[in-house]
């Protein structure tokens, strides 16, 4: 009898502690949850113009995309585009619904739009479905360190506010298309951007690209394109469920021809 009471007590304690982790932990989660992995990529507007960009904010049924955009963009608008994935491109019909505004001193303009994909069969969202939850690539692109939440840790942090589970550094990277100079093949890839640049540039690559070879670099952001030269240096690979991809270190370097 005694021995009843005590699990029964120990169950109840149990519960109540699930209990209070779901309620804490539910608002940190979201319907379909978005990955802040950056991809490269390209929208295709109604008139034929295409942008080279940056997404990032990501799941399988929506984006946000950065990039120098029309002045006349505008929520509704549908759109064509591709994404670049270690597998290859996933093409794909989308609709914009949120235009994402930025400022700088005076100037007012928009830096992103959100979308929503309009898939047209299940073949492009599995396969960016399986790169997305297969792959621990937003940890290895934003320098994220996680840590695992338990109900006892989250009502530690509730009770003591001892302070958030991830620990993320100010990184974000840019779309870019690259090449050898002297080679007619160019390659799609991201650069690194930070607010302090004491650690140099890296670039990253879907293929393996030799340590010393001299790039011509095409970055595109919100200000439009600019070119960079510089010289790989040593690499790192990241593993994905589908093919690997190479982060390199980037040197800065006079133009060669």
């Amino acid at each position: 009898m005694i021995a009843n009471i005590i699990w029964s007590s120990v169950n109840t304690v149990f519960a109540m502690i699930v209990y209070l982790f779901n309620a804490v932990y539910s608002k940190y989660r979201r319907v379909d949850y978005r990955f802040p992995i950056p991809l490269p990529a390209i929208l295709e507007f109604p008139d034929g113009n295409k942008y080279y960009g940056t997404i990032d904010d990501i799941s399988s049924s929506g984006f946000r995309f950065y990039s120098r955009l029309p002045d006349d963009v505008y929520v509704g608008t549908e759109l064509t585009g591709e994404i670049y994935l270690p597998s290859g491109l996933i093409r794909f019909n989308t609709r914009i619904k949120a235009l994402i505004g930025g400022e700088s001193g005076d100037e007012r303009y928009v830096k992103a739009v959100g979308c929503n994909f309009m898939w047209s069969g299940k073949n492009e969202q599995d396969k960016l479905d399986l790169f997305l939850y297969a792959s621990d690539m937003q940890l290895s692109l934003n320098n994220l360190r996680e840590v695992i939440r338990t109900p006892l840790g989250v009502l530690t942090n509730v009770f003591l506010k001892t302070g958030t589970a991830v620990i993320e550094s100010p990184l974000h990277w840019n779309t870019i298309v690259y090449n050898s100079p002297g080679e007619t093949e160019s390659g799609t890839g991201l650069i690194s951007v930070r607010s302090q640049d004491t650690i140099g540039k890296e670039v990253l690559s879907f293929t393996h690209i030799p340590e010393g070879t001299p790039l011509k670099v095409d970055i595109y952001n919100r200000l439009g394109m600019t070119v960079e030269y510089g010289i790989t240096g040593t690499y790192r690979q990241i593993d994905t469920p589908v093919s690997p991809v190479y982060i390199h270190q980037f040197k800065p370097s006079q133009a060669v021809e």
